[in-house]
């Protein structure tokens, strides 16, 4: 067994603990029951989906679990997330860097397709690049969400400029530009 199988396993293996400790101290409350209670095995594979990074509309596509939904199980198990998240990061940062390795030898062997100008080779070369280089695309950004990285949208919010220290800015250079009316006599 590889080593990722082996965190992958670890990883199910903990969440599906949690999952049965949640249902063993639930509580009854009014109202439907939350998937964890309703549909544990469900509930397994939307927080494992979390937990790789996986995007909400990818997880609603596959498991038809909607955001709410979602949310609720972030909020039931937001002790363990950010653990889980980080091994799903790993998880996902290997099937990065093998799908990285997988384009290199594609790319090697579709060279040398072309050089012997075999067509055919280098049309289904070029098919398997596609393929490996959207896998490599999608794990890159689930390790990246699943470690928690910082994202171009947040980065962006945080380097927004103050709005009235660039009034000011404005207004100060509207002053300068005053001063320096001359007079043509």
């Amino acid at each position: 067994m590889s080593d990722n199988d082996e965190t992958l396993a670890t990883l199910s293996k903990d969440i599906c603990d949690a999952v049965n400790d949640f249902v063993a101290n639930a509580e009854y409350k009014v109202g439907a029951p939350s998937l964890t209670i309703s549909d544990p095995q469900r509930a397994q594979e939307v927080l494992m989906l979390l937990a790789t990074g996986t995007s909400g509309n990818k997880i609603i596509q596959s498991t038809g679990c909607g955001y709410s939904v979602q949310a609720r199980l972030k909020s039931d198990f937001a002790d363990y997330l950010g653990q889980w998240k980080e091994v799903g990061g790993t998880l996902a940062g290997g099937v990065y860097i093998h799908a990285s390795d997988g384009i290199s030898d594609t790319m090697e062997r579709l060279a040398k397709a072309e050089e012997e100008n075999d067509h055919k080779t280098i049309e289904v070369l070029s098919k398997s690049l596609l393929a490996k280089n959207k896998v490599a695309e999608v794990s890159h950004r689930q390790a990246t969400v699943a470690r928690g990285d910082v994202t171009d949208r947040v980065s962006r919010v945080e380097e927004k400029p103050d709005f009235e220290e660039m009034m000011k800015a404005v207004a100060e250079m509207h002053k300068e530009k005053q001063a320096e009316v001359i007079d043509v006599e």
